[in-house]
This record gives C-alpha cells, structure tokens and sequence, in this order.
C-alpha cells in the first residue's frame, strides 16, 4: 500500500523516515484524539488500521534505488522495526549513522 505507514509514506516520499510510534500511541488515547493528530503522525492509517499494530514500538524506513542510465528509480523499502519499546533514540542513531549507507548498498546491488 503506497502512502499508508511509514513503509508507505517512504515509498510516496523518496525519503527516510522514522517514527517513534510509543510516543504517537500516547497521543492518540482515543480516536479523536487519534484523527486530531497531523497526517505525518497517523502517517494516513485509519484509527482501525492504527490499532491493528499495537506491536510495533518503533519504525524506519528507507528507500532503496535501482540507478541505471536513466537516472534513480525507487524500487523498494528498508524497513526497520523496533517491537520493545524505549529504543527510539537508538532507531535514529542507527538509520542516521553513515555506516547504514553500506547497508543500504548492499539491499539496492539485490535489486
């Protein structure tokens, strides 16, 4: 499903993104509290969607490019979930750290 959760929303965008979805879950205590919230935290799930996850802590994704003579085209996700929770900051500093380029590589040579 391009565009819905963080998969989908990497996808839509051509961009990492990381969500702490402990902190997006406090927030969203009911489902108006839950349809109050920005796009970028309900990431376009429904409230029902939303809480068909109540095992994820934590999400990232990256996109992974197929480059050919062309240009880049996105080809797929890297996704990284985090299921216990409190690990947030950490997700950050793994997806952020230059040595997840290599990672990255290696997932975008496979395609």
């Amino acid at each position: 499903m391009k565009g819905k959760g963080v998969v989908g929303a990497t996808w839509e965008d051509s961009r990492r993104i990381t969500r702490d979805i402990d902190a997006i879950r406090v927030k969203a205590s009911s489902q108006a509290a839950f349809e109050g919230l920005a796009e970028d935290e309900t990431m376009s799930l429904t409230w029902e969607e939303f809480q068909k996850t109540p095992h994820y802590s934590a999400v990232s994704g990256s996109p992974l490019y197929r480059r050919t003579g062309d240009g880049s085209q996105i080809r797929g996700v890297l996704a990284i979930d985090f299921l216990a929770g409190g690990h947030f900051d950490e997700l950050v500093s793994a997806t952020e750290n230059p040595g997840s380029a290599g990672v990255i590589g290696v997932c975008e040579a496979s395609l």
